[in-house]
Formats: C-alpha cells, sequence, structure tokens
C-alpha cells in the first residue's frame, strides 16, 4: 500500500469508521479521470449491524460528486462472489464484463520467444470467442490489469 500511497498522492483516500473508539470498517478509493474508484474494503464481522461499511460509502459517493466526478466505480468482482455482487447490486451498480490483457515490462525476461509462447499466440488467433472468453474467466485471478478506471461494477447515480 505504500507505493500505492506514493504514486497516487491525493487521489488515493483511506476512510475508516469506527465505534466506541474501535475501527469497524476501511474503505481506500482512487480517483482517476472522471471516476472515484472503490479498490479495497473491509469491516469487522461483528460490528456489520453499526452499517460502518455502507455509511463509509456513501460519503465516498457523496465527496466524489461534491468533487465534481460523474461515475462512483464499486469496483472488480469475482463471478462466483455471489455476496459481494449482491451488495454492488443493491447500491444500484451496473454490472459490466472485464477483458484483461497482459504485456510484459520492459526488460522481463523475453519467454515470449519460446515455443509455448508462439504455439499460444496461434491457437488465441485461430480460437473461437466463445472459447478466449472461458479462458479469460478461468484465468481472471492471475492476469494483472492494465487500466486503473476499468471497474466491472459502476454507477453514474451520484
Amino acid at each position: 500500500f505504500q507505493n500505492l500511497i506514493a504514486s497516487m498522492g491525493d487521489a488515493l483516500k483511506i476512510r475508516v469508521s469506527s465505534h466506541r473508539e474501535r475501527p469497524v470498517a476501511a474503505i481506500l478509493t482512487l480517483s482517476h479521470n472522471e471516476s472515484m474508484v472503490y479498490k479495497y474494503g473491509a469491516s469487522d464481522v461483528s460490528a456489520m449491524n453499526l452499517g460502518g461499511m455502507h455509511a463509509l460509502l456513501w460519503k465516498a459517493i457523496q465527496e466524489s460528486r461534491e468533487a465534481g466526478l460523474r461515475r462512483f466505480d464499486f469496483g472488480r468482482s469475482d463471478a462466483d462472489d455471489h455476496g459481494l455482487i449482491q451488495f454492488k447490486d443493491r447500491w444500484g451498480a451496473v454490472k459490466s464484463e472485464l477483458t484483461y490483457l497482459r504485456h510484459p515490462l520492459r526488460g522481463a525476461a523475453r519467454s515470449s520467444s519460446s515455443l509455448v509462447a508462439r504455439v499460444a499466440r496461434q491457437l488465441a488467433r485461430r480460437a473461437p470467442q466463445p472459447l478466449l472468453h472461458l479462458a479469460g474467466r478461468a484465468l481472471y485471478g492471475h492476469w494483472a490489469a492494465l487500466v486503473l478506471s476499468m471497474g466491472a461494477m459502476v454507477t453514474d447515480a451520484i
């Protein structure tokens, strides 16, 4: 998180909700272009009835509106994380499908010229779209996102 804080500066904000001087929920948001992105959140299960997470999200939505941002992005969700998806749905979030691409950093090992990499590229070029979609879902947790502001759950109602 230190690198994220150092690189994002004022665009990053951590909000903490407390009850009787004890933290019960926290969120980290990032502002980028016309969006505020809910990137990370955590809450104390024993204090869920206090609504700390809801209060923090509502405050973040209000602050994004006051800052003139057009979108509050609830961020990515694994397709099988039904509880998180339901939580975001209740806020009026709109689902969108994401496609991730990975590009090696400059100076990284040049494995792209290996036989396996060449065969994989040829298969990907010739594979039907539904198969590529399934492969993307299977590999979702292992691929890096290139674009910060692309979220899976977005609401424009701020």
